[in-house]
């Protein structure tokens, strides 16, 4: 029992920078700065029923995620994370013979990973200030937007019901993601803040889901 009590302190000490914490935990909330204008159309239906559809604007989603960080290595961090965006926007829907409206959401749910090295500290022997930058890959949906095309395809009459199994499919995207970020951590405390911006770039979607845009976000973080 000895014998692996010590093997296991060789490896931590071997792994771990000595400046720093292990893993370390976070939890965040900011926004999507990101819009999707108002939206309003006439068009005919397979059925030829003539549609008139209205959407309002979706504007910066609001934000909430979580982290877990590794610091495994000697330069860079490993970090893994999911973010959930949402924002409601109400639409109607108008044919000579039916009307229907309501509200909806517009939703984002992201798991990713980011490679992360920090490029200043300050003051250099407690590292209480810190700039860091990353980059890094994502797994998304986002939901489709309501739109001429959705109506079209997925509403072939008035009272059609969409496909929500084969939405979700196509509305899964790979993509990639830079950040910077600051972060605040008092010496010897296991707290600390930080604030990040990151960019993230998608596969195109079908209907009006944005492909590119920039979240805002800050949070607390414990380090173990």
């Amino acid at each position: 029992m000895k014998k692996y009590l010590i093997l296991l302190t060789v490896m931590l000490t071997f792994f771990a920078k000595s400046e720093s914490s292990l893993i370390t935990i976070g939890a965040h909330g900011g926004m999507d700065m990101v819009t999707i204008e108002s939206y309003e159309k006439s068009f005919e239906l397979e059925s030829q029923e003539m549609v008139t559809f209205k959407r309002d604007e979706i504007s910066n989603p609001m934000l909430i995620g979580g982290k877990v960080s590794l610091d495994l290595l000697p330069v860079i961090d490993l970090e893994v994370g999911a973010d959930f965006a949402w924002k409601e926007y109400h639409w109607r829907y108008v044919t000579p013979i039916y009307s229907d409206n309501g509200d909806v959401s517009f939703a984002r749910i992201n798991v990713n990973f980011t490679v992360k090295r920090t490029f200043l500290s300050f003051p250099p022997a407690v590292k209480v200030f810190s700039v860091y930058g990353g980059l890094g890959g994502d797994l998304q949906f986002i939901t489709p937007v309501l739109c001429e095309d959705l109506i079209l395809e997925k509403l072939k009459t008035a009272e059609a019901v969409m496909d929500t199994e084969e939405l979700i499919k196509r509305g899964t995207k790979s993509g990639f993601h830079i950040l910077a970020g600051i972060k605040i951590k008092p010496p010897v405390m296991p707290v600390g803040v930080d604030v990040n911006v990151k960019y993230i770039l998608s596969s195109k979607g079908d209907y009006e889901e944005p492909e590119s845009f920039s979240s805002v976000y800050g949070g607390l973080f414990v380090s173990f």
